[in-house]
């Protein structure tokens, strides 16, 4: 479990080193602009190449079975909830986008991986790619155009919306996917230049959180959007996950993994679309960071739980 608390002190250093490159004016205006533009158009769509292409095979699909199915029901009906609950609870029009992804969509690379690794080693692997895969797809697929909702930028017609669904990231998971399935090889420098690329991911999505921390006014105090966010992400996620493996009679071990990831701090992405179609950035950074101090002590709780469960 020291790997996992480790993984968190490792993200909160690195927005705090944005905070502080931006507090000395390293980090401008300018910087987190092009920080954006980077992760959103190149190193993200890299990650999911690069991902599809190494997990995306028939003995993977063979391996992780019929439980591929639960990330899909998971991050599907938390989005319904979450939808829901903005509804009900009143969270304003131009938050809904980004509080409904900040709550359905957990951070399985950066987080994930560390976390997962300390709890089950490398059998947890194939089950911590398919919560990884499929909420990034569903993420770039369809529900990130509800943060673009939130800044007015998207179009109703479908000549419109079949242009947001052809994104980069999307394309390029395609691309992978057909790629392995194919057996197709990349030739290695191509792979290994695209997983370089692809590595940066995590490190400036964080550094560009640390910026609009230390640029946005009051950011330390939580709103009403961030904290449904929040308990929607810490708690009802994992809940809800436990009570459907619970349900279906999922074995523990892929049980485990699974509330688990489904409790994971907020998706990095989501800051670096907000950013990017200019959207409540506010929201976003405040709910990954509290999420992300929270989790130092909701990971082990999950732990506990699943221990007197199964």
């Amino acid at each position: 479990m020291i790997h996992g608390f480790s993984g968190i002190a490792v993200v909160l250093l690195i927005i705090t080193a944005g905070f502080l490159l931006c507090k000395r004016g390293i980090i401008t205006e300018a910087g987190t602009s092009f920080i954006s533009t980077l992760t959103a158009r190149v190193t993200i769509p890299c990650v999911l190449l690069t991902s599809s292409y190494g997990y995306f095979s028939l003995e993977w699909i063979r391996e992780a079975g019929i439980w591929l199915l639960l990330p899909l029901l998971m991050v599907m009906g938390l989005y319904i909830i979450a939808v829901g609950v903005s509804r009900i609870s009143g969270i304003p029009a131009t938050d809904r986008g980004a509080f409904c992804n900040l709550f359905a969509h957990p951070n399985a690379l950066a987080m994930g991986i560390p976390v997962i690794y300390a709890i089950s080693g490398e059998s947890g692997t194939p089950y911590l790619a398919a919560y990884f895969i499929i909420s990034t797809v569903l993420f770039f697929g369809y529900t990130v155009n509800d943060i673009a909702k939130d800044a007015g930028q998207t179009g109703k017609g479908w000549k419109q919306r079949l242009k947001q669904l052809a994104s980069p990231p999307l394309m390029m998971f395609l691309l992978g996917a057909a790629l392995r399935l194919l057996e197709i090889p990349l030739p290695q420098p191509i792979l290994l230049s695209l997983q370089y690329v692809g590595n940066m991911t995590s490190p400036l999505s964080l550094l560009l959180a640390g910026a609009v921390l230390a640029t946005a006014e009051t950011v330390w105090t939580p709103t009403k959007s961030s904290v449904f966010s929040i308990v929607g992400r810490v708690a009802i996620a994992p809940l809800l996950c436990l009570g459907l493996c619970l349900l279906l009679r999922v074995p523990s071990e892929i049980a485990s993994i699974y509330v688990i990831i489904s409790g994971l701090p907020s998706m990095n992405q989501v800051v670096v679309m907000s950013y990017q179609y200019g959207a409540n950035r506010k929201l976003t950074v405040q709910t990954l960071l509290y999420t992300t101090i929270l989790s130092a002590a909701t990971i082990p709780g999950l732990l506990y739980l699943l221990g007197r469960i199964y």
